[in-house]
């Protein structure tokens, strides 16, 4: 976080945070139906992410963006870390808090303006998710916790559309991981 308040508008352009921007001032100037060329080839998701945080202030909305995806960084990496300290690899849980926490492509991202950082906590709430359900699950928590990992591989695909087939593959691989043939149908047609 003190990082975050050093650097020039509390946030760092990415490799295509100046294109995230024109798109979002779009949005701001045309609308959320704007047909600016920006938003025809860059995925309209995160503009308007960027654009539900500017509505608390633009002038500050990098820096609210720089804080906002690093608390959900933070926050993801939390859970993650203490469904996998309930697992019988709690002995890990440790090491890939530090591997979360301090990988700088990982936890500097948070401050780049730049979907990678969300699209990756997004991955790690899937995937804590249904942790939590291997660990304390049975059928009723099942579809419980499908709709939960689907909306959140949806908020994933929704800043960028090819997450959705990383959405594709974690139900395909939790439904294997079922195996019993009625949750392993639901997993996947739900999923």
């Amino acid at each position: 976080m003190v990082l975050i308040f050093s650097l020039r508008d509390g946030a760092w352009l990415g490799a295509d945070g100046e294109s995230y921007l024109k798109g979002t001032d779009a949005l701001i100037k045309e609308g959320w139906l704007s047909k600016n060329s920006v938003l025809t080839y860059w995925p309209v998701g995160y503009p308007i992410v960027i654009r539900l945080i500017a509505y608390l202030s633009i002038s500050k909305a990098a820096l609210l963006l720089s804080i906002f995806q690093s608390l959900v960084y933070f926050a993801s990496v939390a859970f993650f870390v203490e469904m996998l300290r309930q697992t019988r690899l709690k002995k890990m849980a440790i090491p890939t808090a530090l591997i979360l926490g301090l990988n700088p492509t990982l936890s500097l991202s948070s401050m780049v303006i730049g979907y990678e950082s969300l699209t990756a906590s997004c991955m790690l709430v899937s995937i804590a998710l249904i942790v939590r359900f291997q660990i304390n699950g049975n059928s009723n928590s099942l579809m419980k916790t499908i709709i939960l990992v689907g909306l959140v591989q949806s908020l994933s695909g929704f800043m960028q559309p090819r997450n959705l087939l990383i959405g594709i593959f974690i139900f395909v691989i939790w439904g294997i991981y079922q195996g019993l043939r009625k949750n392993l149908i639901t997993v996947l047609i739900f999923g």
